[in-house]
């Protein structure tokens, strides 16, 4: 009789750690919209939510675009248990993501722990009318393959960071940088710099 209760508890046992194993926890969801100060969605917004691992972002990172309304098209799908930094770019309007990277002062909507099915909604106010500035875009490839990287726009000249970029990149290590809102500036001014932690570029 031992013997049987103790296959009837090893089979309980076994059971509920399978049970455990298999349920797994359900996404988190991240809605953000971006306005301006005149209340005004603004559409075509790039929106990034960060996970930083130990090389940078992580396979959990997310990136969308916001819609006519200012609305991002698709929410976020966020990995539960995480926690996310929420970036945004558009051309024209800042503060730009060097700015945001670099504030020292905690944002609720900017850093989100992703509580598994839980619903998060991030407001962001842009100030408009950035003047004398561009946008330059640079292709790569042979980077890490699909991934995110930070890039940058170093003004030679002063010395200064010119602005700072987010690039996606595909299964061949190829993308495209974009930055936004760069200051005009006489040819052999900049140079463009890709960060990639696994591999040296520049």
């Amino acid at each position: 009789m031992r013997l049987f209760n103790k296959m009837i508890l090893v089979a309980a046992v076994l059971a509920a750690s399978l049970g455990t194993a298999s349920a797994a926890l359900l996404p988190a969801t991240l809605n953000v919209l971006i306005k301006s100060t005149d209340n005004a969605g603004i559409p075509g917004v790039m929106v990034v939510a960060i996970e930083f691992g130990m090389n940078g972002p992580s396979t959990f990172t997310k990136v969308g675009v916001t819609d006519g309304s200012g609305q991002l098209i698709t929410p976020f799908t966020l990995t539960p248990n995480k926690n996310y930094n929420i970036f945004f770019s558009s051309h024209g309007y800042s503060p730009s993501i060097a700015d945001q990277f670099n504030s020292p002062v905690y944002d609720p909507n900017r850093n989100i722990y992703a509580m598994p099915d839980t619903t998060y909604y991030s407001t962001f106010t842009l100030t408009a009318a950035r003047n004398g500035v561009g946008r330059i875009k640079q292709v790569f490839k042979g980077a890490s393959v699909s991934t995110f990287l930070f890039g940058g726009i170093y003004n030679m000249r002063s010395q200064l960071q010119a602005g700072t970029g987010i690039a996606e990149t595909d299964g061949t290590g190829a993308g495209t940088l974009t930055v936004d809102n760069v200051p005009f500036a006489m040819g052999n001014t900049y140079n463009i710099n890709l960060y990639d932690s696994l591999r040296t570029m520049a």
